[in-house]
């Protein structure tokens, strides 16, 4: 049966549409062109499987229901139906990655309304340190009894029903990491799903799905993989394709030209012989810019000291910078508002000025476990910790996150073949939860949508630097050498101007360099064989590397497989060769 909306819903729709502009800006650029409902709009998902066919639901509806999907949110922040909605309606669109963040915040409210329900009246009433859990209460109340006629109901009567759109959340959720290929995660939220829902069939059957997913994903890793931590990498973490989603802005995901301005100027304070300057990509980059040699410039010459306080490190134990994760040594700094210790006035200065005020007396100590799986090539489970320097400091300048100092001259790398992993704690759960810590209202400040936190963290994953020490990790966003161009044949090395990473990162020529060369670094340990670096440098370029080592040891490589076929299929001649002798023999 074709679902078809009738004239009086194309009406409707195309008035909430026409009216949204005033209330949600985000979406003017998708309102006052409508030509782009037309487009055709690149999906997020990396598995194909899902596609609801336009004959059964066109896109120009479903993308035009999309806007209405936001007014619901907008109207109705604290009830779960209004983000399950949106949530179903980027899953058929292809954003699988919006759709588990959108759920999950479905779920969040759930949990939020049962938690809450449990309590006595009096202890309802008392509860003033819960605003957000008396208004998602008192959301689905009213919602309940406009439905009933503003009878009086039982709260027992509405539980059933909230503790359907948890299914529903699950279900989404389980499917958008289906869909993101990210069936570790999802296995992991069905388990919990199994256990709330015992009887659901399609929890069961997408857990069966997922399942035999996971199983093909593993076989085939360990088929092309040498090593099994990589195997375990490639196994436990999605993919989603990093592209521009249809309502975003320019300057929401790659640098503007204020942004290069000043990162220009702040480059040539801080070095003397190399400057920033447009560098044209093989995949014609909108925004692609390099660092170029201003004269000629020496093996061993120092080309850049770059200082950051979004610094993270898996280590907590109290002797490194609390800003930019450098070692304490002598002269520590330490402030009255709590026990934090900086290792210099700048380090101390630029904390306060950012993010310190907010994050201050707060506890986000359950970051620290999955923190300490980072290592130094592989550097993502820190990204959660610099996001919460970044999130700190919108809140504490009231900015939007992507529009923070440090963030707005870093370039997402978007791209129609760019990839990005994708897990469920590092994209979802720990964003949520840090919000949540700063006092923020999730639900409410359409700052921090749940598709400005996914753009965050391209933004964020495809700039960071990433050093190992015995079992320390660092890693750090330094907006000026993340100007840099990565090569895996550098003519410039990069490394921390301490010994256990952190503090100053220092760039400093390996080769002689000619004048109006672009100076290129590796962004991972040049040691390393070309598969390891493949992998590990597709997690910054999001897609895999083409420069000229790369490409002379691919080739070498397959002619090495060729000679080796040749030589193993002149053996399984001979060998049958001499059986046909001996049978001959015979």
């Amino acid at each position: 049966m074709k679902l078809k909306a009738d004239n009086h819903d194309l009406d409707k729709l195309d008035k909430i549409i026409a009216d949204e502009s005033t209330h949600q800006a985000h979406l003017v650029s998708l309102i006052k062109h409508p030509s782009l409902l037309k487009q055709t709009w690149e999906p997020t998902k990396v598995m194909d499987e899902g596609k609801i066919p336009e004959s059964l639901l066109p896109l120009e509806l479903l993308k035009k229901c999309l806007i209405s999907d936001h007014r619901n949110v907008r109207l109705s922040p604290y009830h779960p139906r209004a983000w399950l909605g949106r949530a179903g309606t980027f899953l058929c669109l292809g954003f699988g990655d919006l759709a588990v963040a959108d759920a999950y915040r479905a779920l969040t409210l759930v949990e939020i309304f049962l938690r809450f329900s449990e309590q006595t009246e009096r202890d309802r009433n008392a509860d003033l340190k819960n605003p957000i859990a008396s208004k998602v209460f008192s959301a689905v109340i009213t919602r309940v009894q406009m439905k009933n006629d503003d009878l009086p109901i039982h709260l027992n009567e509405v539980i059933p029903k909230i503790k359907s759109f948890a299914h529903d959340a699950f279900v989404i959720m389980a499917t958008g990491l289906l869909r993101v290929r990210a069936f570790y995660d999802g296995l992991k939220v069905l388990k919990e799903a199994q256990k709330r829902f015992p009887t659901s069939r399609i929890i069961m059957t997408t857990l069966a799905t997922i399942v035999t997913r996971l199983q093909h994903l593993r076989e085939e890793c360990i088929g092309r993989l040498k090593s099994a931590e990589h195997v375990q990498r490639e196994v436990t973490r999605g993919r989603v394709r990093k592209i521009a989603y249809p309502w975003i802005v320019p300057e929401e995901y790659t640098r503007s030209n204020n942004a290069i301005k000043r990162v220009k100027a702040s480059f040539r304070s801080a070095s003397a012989n190399a400057e920033i300057d447009y560098a044209p990509q093989d995949d014609d980059s909108i925004n692609a810019y390099g660092v170029f040699a201003c004269e000629d410039i020496f093996k061993g010459t120092r080309l850049l000291s770059d200082r950051s306080v979004f610094s993270a490190t898996n280590v907590y134990n109290g002797k490194f910078c609390a800003a930019c994760c450098g070692p304490i040594n002598n002269g520590a700094i330490t402030i009255d508002c709590c026990d934090t210790i900086f290792c210099c006035l700048g380090c101390h200065k630029d904390a306060m000025n950012n993010y310190h005020r907010i994050l201050c007396g707060k506890d986000f100590t359950w970051m620290e476990d999955p923190s300490k799986k980072a290592t130094g090539e592989y550097s993502h489970a820190l990204v959660p910790s610099l996001m919460l320097k970044i999130l700190a400091t919108a809140v504490q300048q009231n900015t939007k996150p992507l529009r923070v100092t440090c963030v707005n001259t870093l370039d997402a790398g978007l791209g129609k073949n760019a990839v990005s992993s994708f897990t469920f704690y590092e994209n979802v759960v720990a964003p949520t939860k840090i919000l949540q810590s700063l006092g923020v209202d999730i639900f409410t400040d359409v700052r921090f949508d749940t598709w400005v936190l996914q753009m965050l963290f391209l933004r964020l994953e495809n700039n960071k630097q990433g050093s190992q020490t015995g079992k320390q990790t660092w890693c750090g966003l330094n907006p000026l050498f993340t100007m840099f161009n990565h090569d895996c044949d550098p003519a410039a090395t990069w490394y921390s101007s301490n010994e256990t990473g952190g503090g100053t990162l220092e760039v400093s020529a390996v080769r002689d360099i000619k004048k109006g060369d672009q100076i290129f670094v590796s962004y991972v340990d040049i040691s390393l064989s070309e598969e390891t670096r493949r992998n590990a440098v597709q997690l910054y370029l999001g897609k895999i590397c083409g420069c000229a080592r790369c490409l002379r040891e691919r080739e070498d490589a397959a002619a090495g497989r060729k000679v080796a076929a040749e030589d193993i299929a002149a053996v399984a001649n001979s060998i049958m060769t001499g059986l046909t002798l001996n049978d001959s023999d015979g």
